[in-house]
C-alpha cells in the first residue's frame, strides 16, 4: 500500500511535491520503496539532524522515508511528519486510499489563495477490500477527514492528539474552533478503503464514521477512472 500511494502521488498534476513516508512497522519498507525510487532519502530519527538534508527530486517529486524508532500512535506520526515536512502545505494521504491526479492541486489552491486554512475532500466512494468492491450513495457520504490539507504552520501550532483514532477529526475541530477557515472541496473523486474479513484492520470500526456509512443506502458503483 505504501508503494501504491507513492505511485499515485507521482501521478499528481501538482509540482513540486514532497512525499514523506512515515514508517513504524516491524519490517522495514526501505528496500521496497528504493526499488521504485532510487533517490529515496532516509531521514534520521533525530529531528535536529534533518535540517539541511539534500532534497533529491525526480521530475519535481521527492520521496523521503521517516523511520520511527518505535511503534507510535497515528497522532505522533502526524506530528513527526509535520516537523520534518519542508513544504508550505501538508496533505494527509493514507496509504490504502485512492485519489485522482488533480487531488493535490484542488486542495492546495484554496489555501494558497487565502480562501481556506484547511481543506478536505467530499467523501464520494467506499471500496471494500479484499475484492475491490466499489460502493457509492445517492447523496453525499460526508467529509473524508483522512484527506486533510493545511498550512504546515497550523500543524505545528495546534498539534495532534497522541491517539490513533479520530486524530484528524479532532485536529480539524480544534482548528475551526480557533477560527481557522475550513473548506470542503467537491468534484474530486476519492475512494475510502475499508478492510473487511481480513487481517488488516480499520480504526473506523469504533468511530461514528462506521455508523454513518452503515446508515447510508450504499449501492454498487463503477470504479472512477
Amino acid at each position: 500500500y505504501a508503494s501504491l500511494a507513492v505511485r499515485q502521488a507521482a501521478l499528481q498534476d501538482y509540482r513540486p511535491l514532497e512525499v514523506q513516508v512515515v514508517d513504524d512497522g516491524t519490517a522495514t519498507i526501505e528496500p521496497l520503496l528504493r526499488r521504485e525510487q532510487p533517490d529515496l532519502v532516509v531521514l534520521p530519527a533525530r529531528r535536529d539532524e534533518m535540517q539541511g538534508r539534500p532534497n533529491v527530486t525526480w521530475q519535481g517529486l521527492s520521496v523521503r522515508l521517516l523511520a520511527m524508532p518505535r511503534r507510535a500512535t497515528i497522532g505522533e506520526k502526524r506530528m513527526e511528519a509535520a516537523r520534518a515536512a519542508r513544504g508550505e502545505v501538508i496533505l494527509h494521504w493514507d496509504d490504502d486510499d485512492f485519489h485522482e491526479p488533480r487531488r493535490v492541486s484542488a486542495q492546495v489552491s484554496p489555501i494558497l489563495a487565502g480562501e481556506a486554512d484547511l481543506t478536505a475532500l467530499q467523501l464520494t466512494h467506499v471500496v471494500l477490500m479484499p475484492g475491490f468492491r466499489v460502493l457509492a450513495a445517492p447523496a453525499t457520504l460526508g467529509i473524508l477527514f483522512s484527506s486533510l490539507a493545511y498550512r504546515a504552520t497550523i500543524a505545528r501550532e495546534h498539534g495532534f492528539a497522541n491517539v490513533s483514532l479520530g486524530e484528524d477529526y479532532e485536529f480539524a475541530d480544534r482548528a475551526v474552533r480557533a477560527c481557522r477557515q475550513f473548506v470542503v472541496v467537491e468534484g474530486v473523486d476519492a475512494l475510502y478503503t475499508r478492510h473487511e474479513r481480513s487481517l488488516i484492520g480499520n480504526t473506523y470500526t469504533h468511530f461514528p464514521l462506521q455508523q454513518s456509512l452503515d446508515s447510508k443506502a450504499l449501492v454498487s458503483a463503477s470504479t472512477p477512472s
